[in-house]
């Protein structure tokens, strides 16, 4: 057996000593390396995230429910998603030739109503058979905005008004035929989660889903769009819609739904416009 003198052994245990010392420097040397590249990964993603998030913001205000002036709230609409078959307004026009093809000369007529709203469900309601008659002698174009207006829509706890809005611009972009008795059969008893009082208050109720889709069915609607009108493709839509009707009325402080206007002129709210029809009918 070989013997190995002090120094011997005191260089051997200082060369394992710097192995040792290289390797753990090494080692160090790759989780450096990892945790580099990991937040390296980290930054582009952040950054990324931060780009989306700036060019969402430049297409849209944060807040787009409330206007940013008209022709602002009118671009707006186009950039989100939308239905295809809409007036630049965001309205969905009514008339003798169809959806969106207007009669030339005739009376353009824009409704809005709110499904949350029970002056609609009365008004809405009396006004069809008129409306429908003239809309079938080709006197009028008549323009739908199904709109979520801000304020009622706090009344509802569950947004009922924002996703039944989005539903019904799903359904008409999907199922056309079956829009118009959507829009008219909501502001039946069955589906409009809000009841009045005999002393004026109203209380609202939660309206899940799978009810707006119930109702769907029942007006008719393909049972594909039933599924999913409820997906809120066009939610963003629905706010823009809700931001252009704040700017439209901005300096009406006594405008509420339903609100309407004959020629681009707005009817001072309470007053009939069946009349106010009729007499435009009759000046032109």
């Amino acid at each position: 057996m070989v013997k190995i003198s002090k120094s011997k052994k005191i260089e051997l245990a200082r060369k394992k000593a710097e192995q040792i010392r290289l390797k753990k420097q090494a080692e160090k040397k790759k989780q450096i390396i990892l945790v580099s590249v990991i937040v390296g990964v980290i930054v582009l993603a952040v950054v990324a995230l931060i780009i989306g998030l700036v060019v969402h913001t430049q297409s849209l205000p944060p807040d787009y429910t409330k206007s940013q002036g008209i022709e602002t709230d009118k671009a707006n609409l186009k950039k989100v998603p939308h239905p295809d078959n809409i007036a630049d307004d965001g309205g969905i026009m009514v008339s003798k030739n169809g959806f969106n093809n207007p009669v030339a000369g005739a009376v353009k007529v824009d409704n809005f109503s709110d499904f949350g709203c029970i002056a609609c469900r009365s008004v809405d309601t009396q006004i069809k058979k008129d409306i429908d008659n003239y809309v079938a002698e080709g006197k009028i174009n008549f323009v739908l905005h199904p709109v979520a207006t801000p304020w009622l829509a706090r009344a509802f706890s569950d947004n009922y008004t924002y996703r039944i809005t989005a539903a019904a611009y799903y359904i008409y972009q999907n199922d056309p035929e079956h829009f118009l008795d959507f829009f008219y059969g909501v502001f039946g008893d069955e589906s409009m989660p809000i009841d009045q009082h005999p002393d004026g208050s109203s209380a609202a109720y939660d309206f899940p889903d799978s009810k707006i889709q119930d109702f769907a069915a029942k007006v008719g609607v393909k049972s594909d769009v039933v599924k999913n009108c409820t997906n809120g493709e066009y939610m963003d839509f629905t706010k823009a819609v809700a931001a252009y009707f704040s700017g439209l009325i901005a300096d009406d402080t006594k405008a509420g739904t339903p609100y309407f206007m004959v020629n681009d002129v707005k009817i001072p709210q309470g007053k009939d416009v069946l009349t106010v029809i009729k007499d435009t009918l009759g000046n032109n």
